[in-house]
């Protein structure tokens, strides 16, 4: 098991879903563990986002794993909001260590007829919201000998997926941004990495909009009306994997033996990347 006693881990996204499975391990690996989230609904996002009640439940679960931890409520957008967020983080733990960049929202629309303010609110999240988090923390990694940055793409951000150009857009970008970071920093100490999740069985996927995409011919589909749909998209024959799949990835990159990694795009994907180019 990854050792990170006296690391302080930031976690966007932390209130539930692979934030959730995220936090919760590091905090068993001894990290001290801020979880940021906006808990609450947003303009031009089709299905329900975090709430406190969430945010309340992954602190209870660290609480009662021994864990120390953090809740920050915060919008990735606000700047401002950030750099606050993570100077208290800084002054409650002492340190920050490691940034789990893990936050994102989607939306469904074919480019020709989209609502601008879909891509709006896409790109202002999935992307410069990951630029005002790493630009906030990167600093205090940098100060140290020992750093990890993981930013999570998508399978989306390796191709084009129909109806998803912004959600695309958001996670090619975070992948390019991640190299260049890497590049700069890569002397000292600091890695910075990329996963790239297939479909995780987490409500961004479970909702209603997505759910409608995948079996137009239903006015309301249910799990088991989708799942079959879900399986063509994963060469594996499964519809979606847990978040713990992706928590491995995670913990791996943290891990002294990832430490000569550093610019990559680790796919945790049921297979769909043996479909593309090496």
């Amino acid at each position: 098991m990854v050792d990170l006693t006296g690391k302080t881990a930031l976690v966007t996204g932390g209130a539930r879903g692979q934030g959730r499975s995220h936090a919760l391990a590091l905090a068993q690996a001894g990290a001290s563990v801020a979880i940021l989230d906006v808990c609450e609904d947003l303009e031009n996002v089709s299905y329900p986002l975090a709430s406190q009640a969430d945010m309340d439940e992954t602190m209870r679960l660290i609480n009662e794993a021994n864990g120390k931890a953090l809740a920050v409520k915060a919008d990735v957008r606000d700047r401002e909001a950030i750099s606050d967020a993570v100077a208290r983080i800084v002054d409650t733990f002492g340190s920050l260590d490691i940034l789990a960049i893990n936050h994102g929202v989607m939306a469904i629309s074919e480019f020709r007829h989209m609502d601008p303010a879909d891509w709006d609110v896409v790109i202002d999240i999935n992307l410069n919201g990951v630029f005002n988090v790493l630009h906030a923390g990167l600093p205090h990694l940098l100060n140290q000998t020992w750093g990890r940055v993981i930013i999570t793409s998508s399978m989306a951000g390796k191709g084009g997926y129909p109806q998803f150009s912004h959600y695309s857009a958001s996670k090619w970008a975070v992948i390019g941004l991640a190299k260049t970071v890497a590049l700069e920093v890569a002397t000292t100490g600091t890695t910075v990495n990329v996963i790239c999740p297939c479909c995780v069985d987490t409500p961004i996927i479970h909702n209603s909009t997505m759910y409608r995409l995948f079996r137009p011919d239903l006015d309301s589909p249910t799990i088991g009306d989708v799942a079959e749909e879900f399986c063509r998209y994963q060469p594996q024959g499964i519809p979606w994997i847990p978040p713990q799949a992706i928590t491995d990835a995670l913990m791996f990159l943290v891990s002294d033996g990832a430490k000569h990694m550093t610019g990559e795009t680790l796919s945790v994907a049921a297979g769909q990347n043996a479909n593309g180019a090496a």
